[in-house]
């Protein structure tokens, strides 16, 4: 809860004045009513060299933006990447996987897996 660039906890929004009043007040720092970077402009920023580092959070960016190529660059540029993930999910960013070009509706044979790996399909 919070961790929105617009929002402040509990989803109350940063231009909002009253809001930002009470977290001033409560974290004893003032807050800039203007929103934060969205992640391609982080990244696009980190390859400009003025983005430095990211806390990443219950996310795979390199696996959920289509431009895959440009968030790797962005991360590569960047001084510090942290990555927080889930325990149940795969280990982010460790592994640049793709999906195989041919049909995942097999009847037998083969099947590659997102992890190198293969199983056997039979029907």
């Amino acid at each position: 809860m919070g961790s929105f660039r617009t929002n402040c906890q509990g989803y109350r929004h940063i231009s909002n004045g009253d809001v930002r009043a009470l977290f001033e007040a409560d974290w004893g720092v003032a807050l800039d009513p203007e929103p934060g970077l969205r992640i391609p402009n982080m990244l696009d920023a980190a390859v400009d060299g003025s983005f430095k580092a990211i806390y990443i959070q219950g996310e795979d960016i390199l696996q959920s933006d289509p431009t895959r190529n440009i968030v790797a660059a962005g991360l590569a540029a960047m001084d510090c990447v942290i990555v927080y993930d889930l325990p149940s999910t795969k280990p982010p960013i460790t592994r640049m996987s793709s999906c195989p070009v041919r049909p995942s509706l097999r009847k037998t044979g083969p099947s590659p897996m997102r992890n190198g790996a293969s199983s056997r399909c039979k029907r």
